[in-house]
C-alpha cells in the first residue's frame, strides 16, 4: 500500500512483479483482478518497464489515513523584518482489514529555491528523508485493527513583504 496524505487521503493498492520477463508478457491492455474482484483495466508499457513491473491495483478503503494540523503547535512569529510560520502534521493510519499489511507514507518538507527563504527545524521521527527532494518517507506493518500516528514539522523564515504558500 502507498499513501500521500497531503494529496490524497487514500491508501492504494500497488503488486510489484518481479521476473516479470519469465511470463512472455506483451505491453497492452490488461484486466486486473484482485482477491476476484474484477478492478478495471489497465494499460501495460513493458517498454518503460525497468526489472520490476509495477501495478497499481486502485484504492484499498480498508486502510484509512488521515492528515490534519496540529494548531497548538503551529504558529506565526515576526522577528524583525522576517516572519517565521511553524507547522505540525499529525498523520494517522489505522488498518480495517483482517490481515496485517505493509504501508508506505509519503509527505513532503517545502523546499526553498532562494536564500532569503530558509526551511529549518524539520522533524520526520522514524522517516527518510531525501535532503534533495524533501520527501520523508515512512514504511510501516500495520496488524489487524492496529491504528498508528505519525508526526511531520517544519517552521519557514521568510521576509514579511513576501507571500509564502505552505500547502
Amino acid at each position: 500500500y502507498i499513501t500521500a496524505p497531503k494529496i490524497d487521503p487514500s491508501a492504494f493498492l500497488t503488486a510489484k512483479i518481479i521476473n516479470w520477463q519469465d511470463y512472455d508478457l506483451q505491453s497492452g491492455e490488461a484486466s486486473l483482478y484482485f482477491e476476484g474482484t474484477y478492478l478495471g483495466k489497465t494499460y501495460i508499457d513493458l517498454g518503460a518497464v525497468a526489472d520490476t513491473l509495477p501495478l497499481s491495483l486502485g484504492k484499498d478503503n480498508g486502510i484509512k489515513v488521515t492528515r490534519k494540523l496540529v494548531k497548538e503547535f503551529s504558529t506565526k512569529r515576526f522577528i524583525g523584518s522576517n516572519r517565521t510560520d511553524t507547522r505540525q502534521y499529525e498523520i494517522s493510519i489505522r488498518n480495517t482489514k483482517q490481515v496485517a499489511v505493509n504501508v508506505t507514507i509519503n509527505d513532503k518538507f517545502p523546499v526553498s529555491t532562494t536564500k532569503e527563504i530558509t526551511v529549518d527545524d524539520q522533524k520526520a521521527p522514524e522517516a527518510q528523508v531525501d535532503k534533495d527532494t524533501g520527501i520523508a518517507t515512512w514504511t510501516i506493518t500495520l496488524q489487524p485493527g492496529q491504528e498508528k500516528k505519525l508526526g511531520i514539522s517544519y517552521a519557514v523564515k521568510y521576509p514579511k513583504d513576501r507571500k509564502v504558500v505552505l500547502e
